[in-house]
């Protein structure tokens, strides 16, 4: 049976929805700082004009933030989501690789046997950091 050109570059291409996705969720993200950065500087300039000192939340909002520094064994609890996330991931594409979705051909079963053993390592990866994070000795 032949298949759209649409039909096929969804099946054998369908995993492209996440980086892309990801690509236009920062895309938001800077667009939504740039925005929030233009209106503290329009504040500024208004009370620049006027020869007014400015709120602090006013000058807070241009200062970069400062991440705070963050050690693996404060948040234990970050590292077992991301690796129950990577879990559930990883037999999602189990079941999807038992069940011969795509057609059973050998490429894209090759394919999502990768991306099984990707996940399931993300997911032990993950298990592994935050059973160190929380168990680790104290600093001799």
């Amino acid at each position: 049976m032949e298949h759209s050109d649409f039909y096929n570059f969804a099946t054998h291409f369908w995993w492209l929805i996440f980086p892309v996705g990801w690509g236009v969720a920062g895309l938001l993200g800077a667009w939504m700082r740039h925005k929030r950065a233009e209106q503290a500087l329009e504040i500024l300039s208004s009370y620049a004009s006027q020869n007014k000192e400015p709120p602090p939340e006013v000058l807070a909002l241009l200062q970069p933030r400062e991440r705070k520094e963050r050690r693996s064994g404060d948040r234990p609890v970050q590292f077992w989501g991301g690796g129950f996330f990577f879990a559930a991931l990883s037999v999602a594409f189990a079941v999807l690789y038992m069940n011969k979705i795509g057609g059973g051909e050998h490429d894209s079963q090759t394919g999502i046997l990768f991306v099984t053993v990707l996940m399931a390592g993300f997911a032990i990866g993950l298990f592994l950091t935050g059973w160190i994070s929380r168990n680790k000795l104290p600093p001799q």
